[in-house]
């Protein structure tokens, strides 16, 4: 995760929480269509990872939290 919801500073009306995802499943778009369903405000932003930007990958080696699932 990265973005607003890592920051110290409070949310506000621009903020948006970014997912960074490793692995993005083929059917992708229908994680999309998920996440849109599930909040659209805050809007919740979903990066492929191996596609990021230059911007999202200097964020994502700066600020990243790592959510993992315990099994």
């Amino acid at each position: 995760m990265i973005g607003d919801l890592v920051r110290p500073a409070p949310l506000h009306y621009w903020s948006q929480i970014s997912l960074v995802v490793w692995d993005m499943p083929e059917d992708y778009f229908a994680v999309y269509v998920a996440l849109a369903a599930l909040s659209r405000d805050p809007r919740i932003d979903l990066i492929d990872a191996p596609s990021a930007t230059r911007r999202q990958r200097d964020m994502i080696a700066h600020e990243a939290i790592v959510l993992t699932e315990d099994r």
